[in-house]
């Protein structure tokens, strides 16, 4: 939540810092003009945020959230297996949207 309570400009700043410790050959890229950053806490839509889960736990729950359960089926990146990842929110998306039936056709 600390960086949800940042500026934009200030948690692109701190995200800099974290990065230029790890990999200061990266400081000449900060000239990029192309800059974004989302604070997923405070995002209007989605409050996204991520779960942590304990060694072993996801054994016993991945599957329920990988396939769902009766009509319900959840979707996110925590239902992939590459975890983490927006990518793997995308694909979560389509994997339970190709796996829907056809809609009824509209009642005449």
């Amino acid at each position: 939540m600390t960086a949800a309570r940042q500026s934009d400009q200030g948690r692109i700043s701190s995200v800099r810092a974290q990065f230029d410790r790890v990999y200061p050959e990266g400081r000449s890229l900060h000239d990029d003009p192309h800059q974004s950053t989302t604070a997923w806490a405070s995002e209007a839509f989605t409050r996204g945020g991520y779960g942590v889960w304990r060694p072993g736990q996801m054994v016993e729950g991945w599957p329920v959230l990988r396939e769902g359960t009766g009509r319900i089926r959840f979707v996110g990146e925590h239902t992939e297996t590459l975890a983490g990842y927006m990518e793997s929110a995308v694909r979560s998306g389509h994997r339970v949207a190709e796996a829907l039936p056809d809609p009824p056709p509209p009642p005449d």
